[in-house]
């Protein structure tokens, strides 16, 4: 096997490992990475939540389980109203 198919190997890996991540995930819980991501990473949760008003209901819900799937972090075990949204897995999300 020549260097394409070791590209090729790794190509395959790595799209297999994002549909793995990906499929342990929620819409709303994509939707809110999205938003972070978009953002740089981290966001207020008063204008996180505003982001994501439109699309769907419970953001305090779906950040609670992203913090349970260790994707993001934030004081306390649910998100303040002034407190800060940070994406932990920036790197793994694509």
């Amino acid at each position: 096997m020549g260097a394409q198919g070791n590209d090729k190997y790794k190509i395959n890996y790595i799209l297999k490992e994002q549909i793995n991540i990906m499929s342990n995930l929620t819409h709303e819980e994509l939707y809110l990475i999205e938003k972070l991501k978009e953002n740089g990473g981290k966001k207020n949760y008063k204008e996180l939540q505003a982001l994501c008003d439109e699309e769907f209901e419970g953001v305090k819900f779906g950040l609670k389980k992203l913090k349970e799937k260790t994707y993001i972090e934030f004081e306390d075990v649910i998100p303040g109203f002034s407190g800060e949204i940070e994406l932990l897995q920036n790197n793994k999300i694509s």
